[in-house]
């Protein structure tokens, strides 16, 4: 299963605010990014949600799998809206690296705690095939305190540094 994150509270993908770069890759990593497609999505097959300290909602998530519904980046803020998108990476060494992070910018979020948050993320390990990985990163509205209006930022990480990177605005 795949991880994503849940906005919950005040907000749940972690985002840092600056400048956002639609499709920028980082000139330092041996490999490239690339996005295969991305807007509104519903997860097939069975979906995990377990606790996690690195989000504002207190919870992540994992799916099998996720059918596109829509290729808009402008998303209705009701329950169950799952957004974000599916990517390659190109150029990794063969096996699995634990060096890739997801991480969504949204609005202020209040946590289950209280604690106030608008960066959630979590840890993406990718599996290399053929010196290619596939991965997505999805956020689902799943709580009433994560239907929040704004722009909401989901970034792929590597080893800390924003290697792509797709602005959503929720209304």
């Amino acid at each position: 299963m795949k991880p994503y994150i849940r906005l919950a509270g005040c907000v749940l993908a972690a985002l840092l605010f600056m400048p956002v770069l639609q499709a920028a890759t980082t000139q330092s990593t041996p490999f490239r990014v690339e996005v295969l497609d991305e807007g509104q999505y519903v997860p097939v097959g069975s979906v995990r949600i377990k606790p996690s300290e690195r989000t504002a909602s207190g919870r992540v998530g994992s799916h099998n799998g996720l059918k596109q519904v829509s290729s808009s980046r402008e998303v209705a803020a009701k329950l169950g809206t799952t957004f974000g998108f599916r990517y390659r990476v190109l150029g990794l060494p063969e096996g699995e690296t634990e060096d890739f992070e997801i991480r969504a910018v949204h609005p202020p979020m209040t946590s289950p705690s209280g604690k106030i948050s608008t960066v959630s993320s979590a840890p993406s390990p990718l599996l290399s095939e053929g010196g290619q990985a596939f991965g997505d990163l999805v956020y689902r509205l799943s709580e009433p305190g994560e239907l929040l209006p704004g722009q909401w930022i989901l970034q792929v990480l590597y080893r800390g540094q924003v290697v792509i990177n797709r602005e959503f605005t929720v209304r």
